[in-house]
């Protein structure tokens, strides 16, 4: 048990949240939404929660767990298309979690079912052939038998050309479904980054970077001082400096 997390709790102020999100930033993150939603099928909910009650934190209950809590009773699964993407800010924890529906991976899990279905058909066709063949060895013609295993040597180029298409197809989907799901995303984590004065926000589940302010980027800079460090011209050497002239000795006087 976090002692020091239920103290955590139990002690932030209820304005907590107020002050974190105030009532122009939530607003503005409402229009993100509104915007974000007419350029897809998704449907977002942010949720902000400040100190949890002493029951919950008794049981231990993680942000990530609490965000599926609240996916349930606000009824972010009930839509159309199983779409719902729910954005869940535990201000005290000062923690972030998504969770999407099932409809966001529905397509790649038809999509793998189908190929599993298909392989297994092309698996069962290799199977009857090796059977036959091992069955008839002593039985079959030789240019039968060789036929026969041409067609099982066809079926086996066949099945690993097959698995590398489907799984270059299903890699594709997902990156597809990825982008869409980004594209769902990053306008909202772009308002709030902002809102927060925030520059970089990394993924803690990938260790990814997931948004980054664009005016952090330096490439151009980098690019102009290459660019100018390659047209200016080397500095010229300095002049090497004369040799000193002695001085011939003074003659000798007589007295």
């Amino acid at each position: 048990m976090d002692l020091k997390r239920i103290i955590k709790h139990l002690s932030a102020s209820r304005w907590v949240v107020t002050r974190m999100f105030p009532a122009a930033t939530m607003k503005a993150i409402e229009n993100a939404i509104r915007d974000s939603e007419r350029s897809h099928d998704g449907e977002l909910r942010f949720a902000v929660e400040g100190g949890l009650k002493l029951w919950l934190l008794l049981h231990e209950r993680t942000p990530r767990a609490r965000a599926m809590e609240l996916f349930s009773q606000l009824r972010v699964w009930d839509t159309e298309r199983n779409s719902g993407v729910l954005i869940y800010v535990q201000a005290v924890d000062r923690h972030i979690e998504i969770i999407a529906d099932r409809g966001i991976n529905a397509k790649v899990e038809q999509l793998r079912d189908q190929k599993v279905k298909e392989l297994e058909s092309k698996n069962k066709q290799l199977t009857a052939a090796q059977d036959k063949l091992d069955k008839g060895a002593t039985l079959l013609a030789d240019a039968a038998r060789a036929s026969l295993q041409a067609d099982i040597e066809r079926l086996q180029k066949d099945i690993t050309r097959f698995t590398e298409d489907a799984q270059q197809e299903i890699q594709t989907l997902t990156q597809q479904l990825q982008a869409s799901f980004e594209q769902l995303l990053l306008p909202i984590i772009d308002k709030v980054a902002k809102e927060k004065q925030v520059h970089f926000v990394f993924d803690a589940a990938q260790s990814g970077l997931v948004w980054a302010d664009p005016s952090m980027d330096l490439t151009a800079d980098v690019v102009k001082a290459l660019d100018s460090g390659a047209t200016a011209k080397p500095a010229a050497a300095p002049a090497a400096a004369a040799p000193a002239t002695q001085k011939p000795p003074a003659a000798p006087t007589q007295k």
